[in-house]
């Protein structure tokens, strides 16, 4: 007889645990993350609380998520932790119900919620009953001692990018932003980071997130700069469209072109015409990996969110038996080798992370940098 991965749903009252076949198979994961009377003749040391949007707007993304803790839970077993799974409903209402919830069934750390404004609900009396939090928020002006931010932040992005000018030894390149709140917060990390060690010179796109454009002007401005490098930091679902005659000039003079992968969408796949590209974010090797431990869950689904449940359960499962009661202390001067790169938690600036960096060969072949 063969197991079904079950998806939960928790509701105000108890857990509802459904099999969602089309999701996510694989039946081993069921042990780790399953319904508290299914425990009670054995009992697990410490509790972790997964705070998920499993309904609402964001649902997609929490099952994702879900999908990557599943994983991460199987891959990282002990019998020394209990994941209970709360759903937020992707609002800041759900997260205080969640986090009520969890404080009566004695949590020791949660994860997530995913979004700002719910992490904000509950970052103050989390710390208040003494229980930290690790959000998957990117946005790192919430960072305290106790509420640690895991997502990948614009710092992380332009960290990783400078890392990478460094070593490749780039004096020069070109930034494509987009005209939004996130492509501000880049170039203000851009302007602090790079400090005239290097030039980078900022080129603003207007269009949606899912499809920038680049003017005729701006690809004439690209030219006559004649950068080392360029680097766009969001892919949509289609890429950045460029026209035949940037992708000529950027193959004539080999000039590199590093994507940045995020919400899913890799750098490598969406243009690999383009010589001598760059790219940050998780190796090839390391997403084919990963889709072989969740065969059975739609194409469709997030990988890189997955991966990023992943990394955090990881680090999680690694630290919290040693550290129940400072985990997040214990958390400072270590460095951790993720999928999605080195991770380091500095005691003022929070979370440090590196991306690894990828290069795209002509023949299609991806090696690490």
């Amino acid at each position: 007889m063969s197991l079904v991965v079950l998806v939960a749903h928790l509701t105000w009252v108890s857990y509802t645990i459904a099999a969602e076949t089309e999701h996510y198979k694989n039946a081993a994961a069921t042990q780790f993350i399953t319904h508290q009377s299914s425990l009670d003749a054995k009992k697990n040391k410490f509790r972790v609380a997964l705070f998920l949007p499993l309904t609402g707007d964001l649902k997609a993304l929490g099952e994702d998520l879900l999908v990557g803790f599943q994983v991460g839970a199987f891959q990282n077993k002990t019998g020394d932790i209990q994941y209970d799974i709360y759903d937020t409903q992707g609002t800041a209402a759900g997260a205080e119900q969640a986090l009520d919830q969890c404080i009566h069934k004695g949590a020791d750390v949660i994860l997530g919620p995913l979004t700002k404004e719910a992490t904000r609900a509950i970052k103050g009396w989390s710390q208040f009953y003494n229980i930290p939090l690790i959000s998957l928020s990117n946005d790192n002006r919430l960072q305290e001692p106790r509420a640690l931010i895991f997502g990948i932040t614009p710092k992380n992005y332009v960290e990783s990018l400078f890392a990478l000018t460094q070593k490749q030894n780039y004096a020069e390149g070109v930034a494509i932003l987009p005209q939004n709140f996130f492509g501000r917060l880049l170039h203000h990390h851009i302007q602090r980071l790079f400090q005239g060690l290097t030039y980078i010179h900022t080129i603003w796109v207007s269009g949606t997130d899912k499809m920038p454009q680049l003017t005729r002007s701006q690809i004439k401005e690209i030219q006559q700069l004649s950068p080392q490098y360029i680097w766009m930091p969001k892919w949509g679902e289609r890429g950045l469209h460029f026209t035949g005659q940037l992708k000529k000039a950027l193959e004539r003079e080999r000039v590199p072109f590093i994507g940045t992968e995020e919400w899913g969408e890799t750098f490598y796949r969406n243009d690999p015409s383009l010589v001598g590209a760059l790219y940050l974010g998780v190796a090839p090797k390391l997403h084919a990996y990963f889709k072989g431990r969740v065969h059975g869950y739609s194409s469709k689904g997030n990988m890189n969110l997955m991966i990023l449940a992943f990394d955090l359960i990881s680090v999680v499962s690694h630290l919290l038996p040693h550290h129940p009661k400072n985990m997040l202390q214990a958390m400072h001067g270590y460095e951790f080798n993720t999928m999605f790169g080195r991770l380091k938690l500095e005691e003022e600036a929070g979370l440090s992370r590196t991306l690894s960096a990828h290069k795209i060969e002509r023949n299609g072949k991806v090696s690490p940098l």
